[in-house]
């Protein structure tokens, strides 16, 4: 295959690399199939992400009311139980909510941002979030000299998305546990940084039963599988594959040395200078303390809205909502708001009708309305939040990201509250 890295040699001892999208009759079908898969994830896209918002917000109110600080009883068994039962049901509300995304993400592969990432801080954040729930299931994971501190700091950064990378290694730490747990109850994965002939390389790999010689090509293809029926879409290493691509990198599979597979991620390093269309990483924002504010919610499912109320309400804000875009307009005409929080495929005027009429009668809400939907990676969409500048969740999301947006909105500077008349 083609060196994507002028002046860089692959590396002599590297297997199989997913192959670069092929020309011809294969690549055509293969188009023509994640086209229907995009314009049926779009269709159903809205329709599925709604109820599944409105389950998980139904969840985390529940979970909220049974929180050990807000019940002055002592907990029971049965409200243990009712908690692992709630966390559950929204577990699954985001992992279906996950898979409607991913479906969108590979029908419409979009450009990563370009920044300066620091592998070391990637692999870290990585190594937090799954350490416990690897733990949990016997599989151990040896992650040595990955700190944002450690020597691999000064040479393992490249320029990229660390959303998009962070969700690649995840994949594929994910796809190792099922690896491992098919076979054994316990294992191992590895996972660390290396150099390769002047490139960055991230390596994850597993002790697992591995992937034979025959399929390495055909894992990185669209809804291929090797896990039984019902327990793999086939999207991941695909998705992850797109993703190493777009950041004009390789991935390439082989056997590990501790007997199952080993994926190795190779990225050219960061330049000295930025390239071009990259931007520089923001500054941490210093946050002052959070201060409640009122919002005005429009979404036209009426259970994520009972829910979503009762959430933020709980959490300090002074919530109105409102079924349509319509009534909305109305509210604000009658009182005075901070934010608005507006799902974009609505009933009656759509969200960016329902944003010209805000931006036109209350000008001092311009940049302060928070939309969600289902599918944010359509092209118009994309557009639009792009135009706006306005902050945006993909449905179904978790209440604190929602309420993250709204501090950073809400900060000591804010402007007045939006005018009446």
């Amino acid at each position: 295959m083609a060196n994507p890295f002028p002046g860089a040699s692959r590396p002599r001892d590297a297997g199989p690399a997913a192959p670069e999208p092929a020309d011809g009759a294969t690549d055509h079908a293969q188009r023509e199939q994640l086209a229907v898969v995009g314009y049926l994830a779009s269709g159903v896209a809205h329709e599925i992400s709604s109820p599944l918002a409105a389950i998980l917000a139904t969840a985390q109110s529940l979970l909220a009311m049974l929180a050990p600080d807000a019940t002055p009883e002592a907990p029971s068994p049965a409200t243990d139980a009712l908690r692992r039962d709630l966390h559950v049901i929204a577990e699954e509300a985001q992992r279906a909510g996950s898979l409607v995304g991913s479906l969108l993400a590979l029908a419409r592969p979009e450009t990563p941002e370009r920044r300066l990432v620091p592998l070391t801080e990637v692999l870290h954040r990585t190594v937090t979030l799954v350490a416990r729930q690897l733990e949990a299931v016997d599989v151990h994971l040896d992650a040595p000299r990955i700190g944002p501190t450690t020597p691999a700091s000064a040479w393992a950064r490249v320029w990229g998305d660390a959303n998009r990378l962070q969700q690649v290694l995840l994949n594929l730490i994910v796809n190792a546990q099922h690896a491992i747990r098919s076979v054994r109850p316990t294992g191992r994965i590895h996972l660390g940084l290396e150099r390769h002939d002047g490139m960055v390389g991230i390596v994850v790999e597993d002790d697992g039963p591995g992937v034979p010689a025959d399929l390495r090509t055909r894992v990185f293809t669209p809804f291929f599988t090797t896990k039984r029926p019902g327990e793999g879409t086939g999207l991941g290493l695909s998705i992850s594959a797109d993703i190493v691509r777009q950041h004009e990198g390789l991935i390439q599979l082989d056997r590990s040395p501790l007997g199952g597979a080993r994926f190795t991620l190779l990225f050219p390093p960061a330049p000295a200078e930025a390239p071009s269309g990259s931007r520089p990483e923001a500054a941490p924002h210093e946050l002052a303390r959070s201060e409640r504010g009122r919002i005005l919610l429009v979404d036209d499912e009426t259970a994520l809205r009972v829910s979503f109320k009762r959430l933020l309400t709980r959490r300090g804000f002074d919530v109105t909502a409102e079924p349509t875009a319509v009534d909305a307009l109305r509210e604000l005409r009658s009182a005075p708001y901070d934010v608005v929080v507006s799902d974009l495929r609505m009933p009656g005027l759509s969200g960016e009708q329902f944003y010209a009429r805000i931006v036109a009668e209350f000008p001092e809400l311009e940049g302060r309305v928070v939309f969600s939907s289902g599918d944010l990676t359509h092209p118009e969409t994309q557009a639009f939040l792009k135009r706006t500048a306005c902050p945006s969740l993909q449905k179904p999301y978790e209440m604190g990201a929602l309420t993250a947006i709204l501090d950073l909105l809400l900060r000591s500077d804010r402007p007045p509250l939006s005018r009446v008349g």
